[in-house]
């Protein structure tokens, strides 16, 4: 126990040896570190911090080849690249393990509701992709299984954790540290997809806000262009029927004459009496 405790110890000390000497180094050369890191790095890449060629690369930018590999965190690696953000260098973006420099253009999203999700939106910006964010009554939003809210504070965006199977006790925090504290547990594959992602050059874009409430609408469809009346010729009068016997050459059959009065010849018999004798 007593050598785990010295272990411990020794291994805190070589740490925050290692961020005195990069701050140190950063202070002396800054614009000459931030051309090194942008050489690391790429815009809009999530590269993995524990990666060999990127954890080497950034010992050997800080001077450091003395420091063990495994004894180095990977706190004090985000932290000296926080401070090159705070000292007005790349603005990186950290979500716990991965890390990436801002990218050069942002996915379209649907434009935010108000301002405080207008802030929620921005804080999104920094974080890979996950599902979309549900918006429910209340000012509440789902994330995974949590419900949480955000409120826009004098400084930064807020959340508080408002209803959990994880957490006992809602708490408050910055809502960037909401989703590094969180994001692991309900979506742990998230920092795994988004540098799948960077490394088939796909765009990694950024978390959706959904309305669960809103009604759904059909597809619009296209809007065809109004038809006028159509131009068409005047038409012409129907000429009247010629009389039937004016139609060709073929003429109407020889007219019927009248009948006469048909009458019967007279009924000449054989004769008896006198005649007969003679």
């Amino acid at each position: 126990e007593l050598m785990e405790d010295w272990l411990q110890s020794r291994t805190t000390q070589i740490n925050q040896e290692f961020l005195q000497r990069g701050t140190a180094i950063l202070g002396s050369n800054f614009s000459e570190v931030v051309s090194r890191l942008r050489q690391i790095f790429r815009p809009g890449r999530w590269m993995f911090l524990s990666d060999p060629r990127v954890e080497g690369d950034l010992i050997t930018l800080f001077l450091e080849d003395s420091i063990p590999r495994h004894v180095l965190s990977m706190t004090s690696l985000t932290k000296l690249l926080e401070l090159v953000g705070s000292n007005g260098g790349d603005d990186f973006h950290i979500y716990n393990d991965i890390v990436r420099l801002p990218p050069l253009s942002s996915a379209p999203f649907l434009a935010p509701q108000d301002l405080t999700e207008s802030a929620l939106l921005e804080v999104l910006k920094r974080l890979p992709c996950f599902p979309p964010l549900q918006r429910l009554q209340g000012g509440r939003y789902r994330f995974g299984r949590m419900e949480v809210v955000f409120q826009l504070t004098a400084t930064e965006l807020a959340a508080q954790v408002v209803a959990s199977p994880t957490v006992a006790v809602p708490e408050v925090l910055r809502a960037l540290d909401f989703f590094v504290q969180f994001g692991p547990q309900e979506y742990p594959t998230a920092t795994v997809d988004a540098v799948k992602a960077s490394d088939q050059a796909l765009m990694c874009g950024t978390t959706q806000i959904l309305d669960v409430n809103a009604m759904p609408t059909l597809p619009t469809l296209p809007t065809l262009p109004k038809l006028g009346l159509m131009s068409l010729p005047p038409i012409a009068p129907i000429a009247p029927m010629a009389p039937l016997g004016s139609l060709g050459a073929v003429g109407p059959g020889p007219v019927p004459q009248p009948m006469g009065s048909l009458a019967m010849p007279a009924f000449s018999g054989p004769k008896f009496g006198i005649d007969d004798d003679e």
